[in-house]
């Protein structure tokens, strides 16, 4: 593996202003709509947590056909264990297109966790995927393990990565925040709810995330049967939507900000 550069953890009573922030982030970031951008199409992004094997058997050949491609958050660990998939069909459909992110090494709660080893499950698990030729330092992304964190995971992760999801996408380099809408997609979902979460986001000109987890028959509620999963993207492309990653969302919202600066002054 190689040798990673990365940015240690602030003493407590430099970081008190910043944790304080983060903790409630985005409750204390501005956060717009893409009011101004009436002529472009609503972007939805498509997150798969967990890396589990019906992402690459069932998910993958049919988001190849709607012509998608989706982000990936990934526990280290998992890879190439048992009912996961393998650092070989991640690299296959990185090649393809996707998007792949540190979703920590063992998927603890990283609230639990003591200094040393809540470093290695957010900042080793990145070295790990840095080191397999996943990801890359400027676009590192992060999904904390059951979206939840607290203060200092959040300063840990904003140091190491470009953005991450825990409730929401948090862009960390820009003080304004896109409006989202982050849905997860269960074994229950309808039809009827996605098109209602499509409008709603329309209606608020926000960004809509869908997340998934297995894509497969039977199991838990977190299980999303194929036949499901292929409708939900034939209504995704009905509905004059703009698939993305979160890389090139990103773009497009610095952008934006960056035009509206400059429109404001």
């Amino acid at each position: 593996m190689k040798n990673i550069t990365v940015l240690a953890i602030p003493k407590l009573i430099i970081a008190s202003l910043i944790l304080s922030i983060l903790l409630t982030w985005p409750i204390n970031a501005q956060s717009i709509s893409l009011s101004k951008q009436e002529e472009s199409p609503l972007l939805v992004m498509l997150h798969f947590d967990d890396g589990y094997q019906g992402i690459y058997t069932n998910a993958f050949p049919l988001m190849e056909k709607y012509g998608y491609v989706g982000t990936m958050f990934l526990p280290t660990n998992l890879i190439d264990r048992p009912k996961h998939m393998t650092l070989d069909q991640i690299k296959l459909m990185k090649d393809a297109g996707w998007e792949i992110g540190s979703h920590s090494r063992t998927h603890p709660d990283l609230r639990k966790l003591d200094q040393a080893t809540l470093y290695d499950e957010v900042v080793g698990s990145r070295n790990v995927l840095i080191g397999d030729g996943l990801l890359t330092l400027d676009n590192a992304f992060f999904c904390s393990p059951m979206t939840v964190w607290d203060q200092y995971v959040a300063l840990l992760v904003s140091q190491n990565y470009k953005a991450a999801r825990a409730k929401e996408l948090i862009i960390f380099d820009s003080p304004i925040q896109p409006e989202q809408h982050v849905q997860v997609v269960l074994k229950d979902t309808l039809i009827v709810d996605i098109k209602h979460w499509i409008k709603q986001a329309r209606a608020d000109n926000s960004w809509l995330i869908l997340v998934f987890h297995e894509i497969a028959e039977g199991g838990n509620e977190y299980f999303c049967p194929p036949d499901q999963f292929e409708q939900i993207l034939h209504l995704l492309q009905e509905s004059n939507v703009k698939v993305t990653t979160i890389e090139k969302a990103i773009t497009e919202w610095e952008n934006f900000t960056s035009q509206s600066s400059l429109n404001d002054k």
